[in-house]
C-alpha cells in the first residue's frame, strides 16, 4: 500500500475478524484522514505483530479500534510519532489486547479530546507505561487509558518494586481539562488506582517509555 496519504474510511474494517492473519501489511502513509484505519484488524486474534505507523498528520478516529481484541499481540510498533493529536485519534486502539507486554512511545505534545481514551483498556500483561509530555490537556484525553490493565502498577510512594518515577506531564506545569484523568488507572494492579493528579510524581513498577 504505497500511498503517502489515506482518505476517509479508506481501509475501514478491511480485515476485521480475519482470525488467520498473523502478519499485517505495510502501512506507509504519513497523512491520515477521518476513520482511515478504523477497525482495520479488529478481532484478528492470531495477529502477532503490528505494522510501523509513520503518520505524523492525523485526523479524527483515524486509528479507532484498529487492533481491538488482537489477543495474540505481545508488542506494538516502537513509536506513534505524531506530535499533535486529533479528537479520538487513538480511541480504543489496543482495547482488550490481553497479551500485550510492551507498547509504543507517545511523544505528542498537543493532545485532543478523548485522543487516548480506552487505548490500553484491559491490556493485562503490560510491562510498560507511557511518558505523557503534553502540558495542556483536553477533555477525556487519558480517560480509562489503562483501566482494567492489571499489569500497570502505580504507587504514591517510592518503595519496593515501585522505583520508576512517573509524572503527568513529564515536566513543566500542566493545565487541566474536564475528566482528563477519569478512571485512567481504575482496576490496575498497583497500590494507587485513583485518578492521578497533575504535576505530581508517582512511582511505577513498569518501564516508562
Amino acid at each position: 500500500m504505497p500511498s503517502c496519504a489515506i482518505h476517509s474510511y479508506a481501509l475501514y474494517a478491511c480485515f476485521r475478524g480475519c482470525t488467520n492473519i498473523e502478519t499485517p501489511c505495510a502501512l506507509p502513509a504519513t497523512t491520515l484522514a477521518t476513520h482511515a484505519y478504523e477497525g482495520m484488524f479488529y478481532g484478528c486474534t492470531k495477529l502477532a505483530s503490528c505494522p510501523t505507523l509513520p503518520a505524523t498528520v492525523l485526523n479524527t478516529y483515524c486509528y479507532y479500534q484498529m487492533f481491538r481484541g488482537c489477543t495474540a499481540l505481545t508488542a506494538t510498533m516502537s513509536s506513534l510519532p505524531a506530535m499533535e493529536m486529533k479528537n479520538y485519534a487513538y480511541y480504543y486502539m489496543f482495547y482488550g489486547c490481553t497479551a500485550l507486554k510492551t507498547h509504543c512511545s507517545l511523544p505528542a505534545t498537543t493532545v485532543a479530546t478523548s485522543c487516548y481514551e480506552y487505548m490500553f483498556y484491559g491490556c493485562d500483561a503490560l510491562e510498560t507505561i507511557a511518558a505523557l509530555p503534553s502540558t495542556t490537556l483536553a477533555s477525556n484525553c487519558y480517560r480509562y487509558m489503562y483501566s482494567n490493565a492489571a499489569g500497570i502498577k502505580v504507587s504514591q510512594t517510592q518503595t519496593g518494586e515501585y522505583q520508576n518515577a512517573w509524572r503527568i506531564p513529564t515536566s513543566g506545569t500542566g493545565t487541566t481539562a474536564s475528566n482528563w484523568n477519569a478512571s485512567m488507572l481504575a482496576s490496575t494492579g498497583g497500590t494507587f488506582t485513583g485518578n492521578p493528579d497533575l504535576d505530581t510524581t508517582y512511582y511505577t513498577a513498569n518501564t516508562v517509555v
